[in-house]
């Protein structure tokens, strides 16, 4: 389940969700991470082991710290924010950190991504996976509303290409590919072994199994390329902000955030367990 439904900086006060998500039967939990005091992780991490949850992580950057920009010092404060990621990460016990990496979401040139946007994003990302070659580098595209640099699959793998890093990986979010994708089996089969993560998530961003998500095709196209990474269940709500102010989330699309989890682990199950998902 992913941490984002409830929070972008996981705090004590979220520790109660964990035991809540452990006990509905999560394996494990995907973390915002966040700048902060570094004791809190460590905290969080001994709750996680307690509890018994697995965890990866996902970050996002923000204007002064994008891979992308042509200020050498602003790339720079990007490499210094994703190796700290990492650092985080290895402490919390997670070996992948997932998200937009290469860019900064909800910024707008009003072009496309450039050549040179492009290889600079790839210059710091092979310096990051160059940094912890034992750690997963998961890009995560997102879609034209979010993002200009990196919107479906092909431009996702692209990019890995040109970083050329064996530690570099992908995330396939079923929200994004709804709105960005024109054939998911396509898609997935694009992203093949390059695929480490998938985020469970509605069109409407609310309770998986009510939207318009072709789930069947993609659990099939999942089946055929023998995908055995994590799946995330993956929620938006109003009340969490920055986030929903930059995913343009204006309405909660559920009854309760418990509701969410418990229903998105039923419906997973679902679609993994050779009867099929319930829609």
């Amino acid at each position: 389940m992913n941490l984002v439904l409830w929070t972008t900086a996981v705090t004590p006060e979220h520790y109660s969700v964990l035991r809540a998500l452990k006990q509905m039967g999560y394996d494990g939990v995907e973390l915002p991470i966040t700048r902060g005091h570094a004791e809190k992780f460590d905290e969080l991490g001994d709750v996680l082991e307690s509890e018994g949850l697995e965890c990866t992580t996902l970050t996002n950057l923000p204007p002064t710290s994008n891979p992308a920009d042509a200020d050498p010092a602003v790339r720079a404060r990007a490499l210094d924010d994703l190796k700290w990621v990492v650092d985080i990460s290895q402490r919390l016990g997670s070996r992948s950190v997932a998200g937009p990496l290469y860019g900064t979401a909800g910024v707008f040139t009003g072009i496309g991504p450039t050549p040179g946007e492009l290889a600079r994003s790839a210059e710091v990302l092979h310096a990051v996976c160059d940094y912890s070659p034992d750690t997963l580098i998961a890009l995560e595209f997102l879609n034209r509303f979010e993002t200009y640099m990196v919107n479906t699959t092909g431009k996702a793998k692209q990019l890995a290409r040109t970083v050329d890093a064996p530690n570099l990986r992908l995330v396939y979010d079923t929200h994004h590919a709804h709105l960005e994708e024109s054939d998911h089996a396509q898609a997935i089969h694009e992203a093949g072994s390059l695929l480490s993560e998938l985020h469970f998530s509605e069109s409407h961003r609310g309770t998986l199994g009510t939207g318009l998500v072709r789930w069947p095709e993609i659990v099939k196209a999942l089946g055929e390329v023998r995908f055995d990474g994590w799946v995330m269940v993956e929620a938006f709500a109003k009340d969490v902000q920055p986030l929903a102010k930059a995913a343009h989330v204006w309405r909660d699309v559920f009854t309760s955030k418990m509701n969410v989890a418990r229903e998105g682990l039923a419906f997973t199950k679902d679609c993994f367990s050779g009867n099929g998902p319930r829609s």
